[in-house]
Parts: structure tokens; C-alpha cells; sequence
């Protein structure tokens, strides 16, 4: 099955406008159908590296699951959440801003949710995103 990413938008606009809670930050202000507050980290070295031969698997992640971020809360998204689009953490910086006061939230590899304070240092970000870099992390 063959997926043309880039007709993906106008062939599927019908599926990006279905409004799913589950995709939306509870304390967004913004009510836009289709829109998601959440976005996978990828690039090199995290577990969505799109470089990476073969199955991801638990062992891979050798920084630690509860040390290894998955998805990211991303004020004032504007990706729909069946868009083929997530941070890439090598080519920006995630933002430090958040609906709420006790900051970003947080998926690590663990399943557990956190979140980080939004006066953490965006090298945290780029730090706990690799699956097996060997990083200190510094308390935010």
C-alpha cells in the first residue's frame, strides 16, 4: 500500500476535520475540529529517528524509558492530527510555552506523564529525546 504524503491533506480533508478530544490539550483555548496539541518527537538518535533500520524496540532505548521523551505538548499547534507531521528535535527547538501554569506536558517512553516547567532549559528537551545519547539530565 502505497501512501502518497503529499496529496495527504487534500485526500484525506474530510478525516482532518474530525474533531477527537483525546488529541486536544484540555486547557487549549483554541476549539479548531481536527487540530491536535500533541506531536511525536523525531529526528536522529530519539525513538522516531526515520533513519533507524528495523523495528524500535524497548532494549534500544538504553537512556532509560522514564528518561526518554515520546510526544510533547506544542502550544498553538496547527497540525491536524492525522497530518504526517511531528518536532523534529534536531531542526527546532521546542517551545517553552504552555497552557497551563505547571508547564509542558510530557510523554516519556515509559508511559508515565510529566510536566516540565516552563522555565526548564530547551536542552532538556533536546537531551531527553534521545533514545540511547548517554546525556546527563539535568534537573529542568
Amino acid at each position: 500500500d502505497h501512501r502518497d504524503l503529499h496529496s495527504f491533506p487534500t485526500r484525506r480533508s474530510s478525516d482532518l476535520q474530525t474533531d477527537l478530544k483525546v488529541f486536544s490539550d484540555p486547557n487549549s483555548p483554541s476549539k479548531t475540529p481536527g487540530k491536535t496539541d500533541y506531536l511525536f518527537v523525531t529526528g536522529p538518535g530519539t525513538c522516531f529517528d526515520p533513519t533507524f533500520k528495523g523495528p524500535m524496540k524497548f532494549q534500544h532505548i538504553t537512556d532509560g524509558t522514564s528518561n526518554t521523551i515520546w510526544i510533547i505538548t506544542v502550544k498553538g499547534s496547527t497540525t491536524r492530527w492525522a497530518e504526517p507531521k511531528d518536532i523534529d528535535i534536531s531542526q527546532q527547538s521546542v517551545s517553552t510555552d504552555s497552557y497551563t501554569p505547571r508547564g509542558i506536558g510530557v510523554l516519556f517512553a515509559d508511559g508515565s506523564v510529566r510536566n516540565i516547567p516552563k522555565d526548564a532549559n530547551p536542552l532538556y528537551f533536546q537531551k531527553a529525546a534521545t533514545r540511547s545519547g548517554g546525556e546527563m539530565l539535568d534537573p529542568y
